[in-house]
């Protein structure tokens, strides 16, 4: 088995850059190794969903961070492509 640095596997496979090779790197529970720019939030600690008492916050976090397809898609196209329509015809597009 030949040696790789992750910066290269992930530039192979992912054709992602690590952009600071001096970043120390995330260890899971069970033993995996994540680059901390790859990196995302998707969901809450475990105490949080079962708390009574946070149960507002904790619906909107998750309304916020898991919204449905169609919602998603809605929201990218007023962010991405609402914005630029009226200009496409200034470039002939």
């Amino acid at each position: 088995m030949t040696k790789q640095t992750f910066a290269t596997y992930l530039a192979d496979k992912y054709y992602k850059t690590v952009s600071n090779s001096e970043q120390p790197l995330f260890e899971t529970d069970n033993g995996v190794y994540l680059v901390p720019e790859f990196c995302f939030v998707t969901g809450l600690p475990r105490g949080a969903m079962h708390s009574p008492s946070k149960f507002d916050i904790v619906r909107e976090v998750l309304n916020a961070t898991e919204p449905d397809v169609q919602k998603r898609l809605l929201e990218l196209k007023k962010l991405f492509f609402d914005p630029v329509i009226p200009h496409m015809a200034t470039f002939g597009i």
